[in-house]
């Protein structure tokens, strides 16, 4: 009941975009269910999403700053286009 519980306001924290409220309930539900294949599926995903949102609001609020261009240059880096990423 916990695990689905926990779950269930990881999905409802997301949605809202309440960033902390779904970190606390990864923490408890990793620390609870260490080993549990969909915990760990959704920590995977939560985190992933977590990600990629801090990298739109970096790229929204602060395009031209030195972070911005550096993550840049790492997503080109990992597609492999070696000679966008050192312009960058």
């Amino acid at each position: 009941m916990r695990r689905a519980a926990g779950l269930a306001g990881i999905r409802c924290a997301m949605v809202l975009n309440q960033s902390e409220a779904a970190i606390e309930f990864l923490r408890m539900l990793n620390r609870e269910f260490p080993r549990d294949p969909e915990v760990l599926y959704v920590s995977v995903h939560t985190y992933s999403d977590l990600s990629t949102r801090a990298a739109q609001q970096l790229a929204t609020t602060a395009p031209n700053s030195a972070q911005a261009h550096e993550l840049n240059a790492e997503s080109l880096e990992v597609q492999g286009k070696w000679d966008l990423a050192q312009k960058e």
